[in-house]
């Protein structure tokens, strides 16, 4: 399997199970050396006699680094080269299960003789909001607690959490910090909150988890790029040029309505976050199970810098990937029934079921009149009720066979 990315948006579409986490973990490996949690590294498949993943990364200096990379069988491992990597610039990447990882090249590049550099940034679903330990050392303070103490501050941190908020709030509905707030008598932490439509200050701990992952999202990415800029400043380097955010399941947890605006907000948000001085450039991959996700790119998507990726299951090789032309097709039904989804009606399956035997019953009376039965007719007529709402637009042709019969009243 041979993939390209786009130079700043690849989404990718696919069935359950074809490989989109995959792909994901495979690309964060290539651009950081590391896998996005312990024992979860990509493997062979059982039959396979041998291995290897060749990457070609784009460095700082726009200089391309290829590697070919082969599974020792042996050790149970991908054998890396020893020498420096490419610096491919600040990767983030955001996994369904609500985990995150992190690759600053400030902080994880290279380790030197004396330094204690993590490999990457690894936080589970719980450490991103109480805080990254390690070796005794606080990578990271987490969401509850950096999130309290910059609303204290009212830093430019705090500022730019909630022009990020605000910049993926869904639709018509601002999500906006509530006051920080003691949700125990046992505890003494501050808890940040949300301030709802309704006029309430819901804490974060209790937020929905459509809300707690578009939160966690936007201190990610602050936390990130604010902690690699001061990282940068220490060691007198200047800041990456290329930031790269992988997400997978984009839509997760969201309405339809949000789905319909994340993808594009999340493009403006990583496009804008930068200091006016520093102007990264932004490659962004997600993988996503919604067509109303692919709706949202038809007015931005750029086919000199973006491109839409199809996995397919394929009965001689497996799996295959494949690059789909974008075409607008303007609705998400219109997606749902094109070559990213594969559908073949948007109904549900027991109406796709009973439209396929009614419309093979007028197409052979059509044929051979007086081929198809009147019970046989009643019948199937009263199964459609059971299925199709009033307004369906197939009760014009069935219904015109059954009045010319006179079966139907």
């Amino acid at each position: 399997m041979e993939i390209e990315f786009g130079n700043r948006l690849s989404l990718i579409t696919g069935d359950n199970g074809v490989g989109k986490s995959f792909l994901l973990d495979v690309a964060w490996w290539a651009l950081t050396r590391t896998w996005p949690s312990s024992g979860r590294q990509s493997i062979p498949r059982e039959d396979a006699r041998k291995a290897t993943i060749e990457t070609t990364v784009k460095g700082q200096s726009s200089k391309s680094t290829v590697r070919k990379i082969s599974y020792d069988f042996s050790k149970q491992t991908w054998v890396q080269p020893q020498a420096r990597p490419q610096m491919p610039g600040l990767v983030i990447y955001a996994q369904v299960d609500g985990s995150f990882s992190v690759w600053d090249p400030a902080r994880n590049y290279w380790q030197e003789e004396g330094q204690n550099r993590p490999a990457a940034f690894l936080f589970d679903s719980r450490q991103v909001w109480t805080g990254l330990e390690d070796h005794g050392q606080w990578r990271c303070n987490g969401l509850y607690r950096d999130w309290a103490s910059w609303q204290r501050e009212d830093n430019q941190s705090y500022k730019s959490l909630k022009v990020a908020l605000e910049a993926l709030s869904p639709p018509q509905e601002k999500l906006r910090p509530g006051l920080l707030q003691r949700i125990s008598t046992e505890d003494s932490q501050d808890y940040p909150s949300i301030h709802m439509p309704y006029g309430i200050d819901v804490p974060l701990i209790h937020a929905s988890a459509a809300i707690r992952r578009i939160v966690a999202l936007a201190y990610l990415l602050i936390w990130a790029w604010n902690e690699h800029l001061l990282a940068s400043a220490k060691r007198k380097q200047k800041p990456a040029p290329r930031v790269i955010f992988l997400i997978d399941e984009v839509e997760a947890h969201l309405h339809p309505a949000w789905q319909r605006r994340i993808l594009p907000s999340i493009l403006r948000l990583v496009e804008t976050m930068t200091s006016s001085t520093t102007k990264p450039s932004i490659q962004l991959i997600a993988s996503t199970h919604s067509p109303l996700v692919c709706v949202s790119l038809e007015p931005v998507f750029d086919p000199e810098k973006d491109v839409l990726l199809d996995l397919d299951l394929d009965p001689a090789n497996g799996v295959r990937i494949e690059q789909v032309p974008f075409t607008k097709r303007g609705t998400g039904e219109s997606w749902l029934l094109g070559p990213n989804f594969d559908l073949k009606t948007t109904y549900s399956e027991g109406a796709e079921s009973e439209l396929a035997v009614a419309a093979q019953l007028v197409e052979r009376e059509l044929s051979v009149p007086g081929s198809v039965k009147k019970a046989e007719f009643q019948t199937q007529d009263a199964k459609l009720r059971d299925h199709l709402p009033e307004i369906d637009s197939f009760w014009v042709r069935w219904r015109r066979v059954g009045e010319k019969r006179g079966w139907l009243k």
